[in-house]
């Protein structure tokens, strides 16, 4: 019984230790989606530029041109 105040206190350090890491888990997963929530925007931006640059180049090449 002498040491049950020293192992009550080791797990209370050991649980807040656990909660440190398990909010350092939490914060690091939370980057990694707003990384690829941020990534997936600028593939879309991406592939609506793409999309109207080459709508744009078709409408130049396929628009007939008027001749003075």
């Amino acid at each position: 019984m002498e040491n049950s105040p020293l192992i009550a206190s080791f797990e209370f350090h050991r649980e807040i230790e656990q909660e440190k890491e398990d909010e350092l888990r939490l914060a690091f997963l939370r980057k990694v989606v707003a990384t690829e929530e941020a990534l997936q925007e600028n593939l879309y931006r991406l592939g609506l530029d793409t999309y109207f640059i080459l709508v744009s180049q078709a409408l130049e090449r396929y628009t007939p041109k008027k001749e003075n």
